[in-house]
Order: structure tokens, then sequence, then C-alpha cells
């Protein structure tokens, strides 16, 4: 069971792959959206499965969604900031991007098998996702082919 891997693994590497959009790229209003309806379309699959079926032991199964993002600041205003507030900004490093996302192997597995195309501007190790990254989505997902 995948479930009984992971625990069983002293050292699982999760990688999150960095998808760094441009102030121009028309994905940078529907990346979210997207990612939340890929999301609602699998607890629908889910949900569908559960009836037919009667059984849950698949949820057990399943794998976790996670998206990651820096929270947005108009530019002009980081003076006003608190400072506890600045810990949540993009870093030096993405700073010249309008937004990032970091998602986990699943989340990228999602927006592909949902047709969404996009370049992945690197892909990180899990220590080294930023500190300021706070969670966007996360769920179970049950891919359209299960």
């Amino acid at each position: 069971m995948l479930a009984a891997r992971l625990n069983s693994c002293k050292r699982c590497m999760v990688s999150y792959y960095v998808v760094a959009i441009e102030r121009d790229d028309p994905m940078l209003d529907k990346f979210h959206f997207i990612g939340s309806t890929l999301l609602e379309e699998s607890i629908a699959r889910i949900r569908t499965k559960l009836l037919r079926t009667g059984d849950s032991s698949f949820l057990k199964e399943l794998g976790q969604v996670e998206t990651y993002t820096f929270g947005v600041v108009s530019p002009g205003y980081e003076h006003r900031i608190p400072e506890w507030l600045k810990n949540y900004v993009p870093t030096p490093e993405y700073k010249s991007f309008n937004k990032v996302y970091f998602l986990n192997d699943l989340a990228l597995r999602m927006y592909r098998e949902g047709g969404v195309e996009f370049e992945v501007y690197k892909v990180l190790a899990d220590q080294e996702l930023p500190e300021g990254c706070t969670k966007c989505h996360s769920a179970p997902y049950l891919a359209k082919e299960e």
C-alpha cells in the first residue's frame, strides 16, 4: 500500500515544481482558478465512486495535491506592509515574476491531465521550498482514468 511505503521511507523526498508566471502571461489570472476547478472535478469523481461502489477503502490510496504561493503586494505598496507580513512576500529570486506557484508531484500531474500547458521554471526539493509560501490548494486527487 502507498501509505505503508511512505511511512516506511526513512527520507522521502518531495519535489516541488516552480511555475513562475510573467506579468504578460495569459495564465496569470487563470492558474489558481483552473487548479481549484480541477480539484472540484476530482472531488466529484471521488463522490461518484463512493456512491457507485459503497467502498471507501480507495480513499487511503489517494495522494494529496498541494500547491503553495506567495502573498501578493501591489507595486509601490511594499513600504506599507507590516513587518510580520513581510515573511509572506516573494523572496528576491522570485520578485521579478508576477506570480509564483510551487506544485508537488501530484499537483503537476493534475494540471497536466487537465490539459494546462505551462513551463516549469525549476524543481526544488521539499527543504528548498521558501519559508514565506502559503498553501493555496490541498486536497485528495482522483485522476480521470482511475
